[in-house]
């Protein structure tokens, strides 16, 4: 006996088709779903990695400041012998190989001249940075015999000249890849004297150092000549948190 075939129906083919590929639209829209929820994931990770970074940072950054100071603000600084006013900071001297403070040189203003006191220079291990009036700071010696006549300095001006920090800041500073920047400010651990970071700005023309990079102290170098030379280049160098 033959079989008849049986015609169904539009409507109803048509429902049995959607109810056939229904299975396949739901789980598609399953699979978009759990690709957007791994995008969504992935970014807010990636969000809270970089938060966490910059936590990091800025917490390095407040521990460097605590144990730095600013060669501009040592270089406005008072000096102070105990409690008595000395004068103030004229210059500070770098060591040899330019590596740290060595001394720091200190001029008498009037009225103290009247007291006799005098010009003289003292090394920089044998002072405090103390906190001063408002925002300033004191370079302070205990021992009077720690201070010296300035003429008993083993050094010429000729031979000091690319050691003194006044004629450093304001040099070019000339990074790997030809780029240069003046150098800002300088970065000085406040009980050793050593140079931990050098500070230029990103933006040369900007009118305050609103940008600052920091350079480390062991990828600069300065010539005889007083050359200020970085090994780094500057698109390298991360951000300063000065504050």
């Amino acid at each position: 006996m033959k079989q008849r075939a049986i015609a169904l129906p539009v409507a109803l083919t048509a429902t049995m088709a959607l109810a056939g590929a229904a299975p396949a639209f739901a789980q598609e829209g399953v699979q978009q779903t759990n690709q957007q929820q791994q995008t969504q994931q992935q970014a807010a990770s990636q969000q809270a990695g970089q938060q966490q970074t910059d936590r990091l940072d800025t917490q390095r950054w407040r521990e460097i400041r605590d144990r730095t100071v600013s060669a501009k603000d040592l270089l406005a600084a008072d000096v102070t012998s105990g409690f008595n006013p000395v004068g103030n900071v004229r210059d500070l001297v770098l060591n040899e190989d330019s590596s740290q403070v060595e001394y720091v040189l200190y001029e008498v203003p009037y009225p103290y001249q009247l007291y006799g006191a005098d010009n003289g220079y003292v090394a920089f291990e044998n002072v405090a940075v103390d906190p001063g009036a408002s925002f300033d700071l004191n370079l302070r010696f205990d021992d009077p015999a720690d201070s010296e006549d300035p003429t008993t300095l083993e050094l010429t001006r000729e031979e000091a000249d690319h050691r003194l920090v006044s004629r450093i800041l304001g040099d070019t500073v000339s990074f790997a890849g030809e780029e240069t920047r003046p150098l800002e400010d300088i970065l000085i651990d406040r009980q050793s004297g050593r140079i931990t970071h050098y500070v230029v700005n990103n933006n040369p023309d900007a009118w305050f150092n609103d940008e600052p990079r920091a350079i480390p102290a062991a990828e600069v170098a300065i010539s005889d000549e007083g050359e200020v030379t970085a090994s780094t280049e500057f698109a390298a160098l991360e951000p300063v948190e000065l504050q």
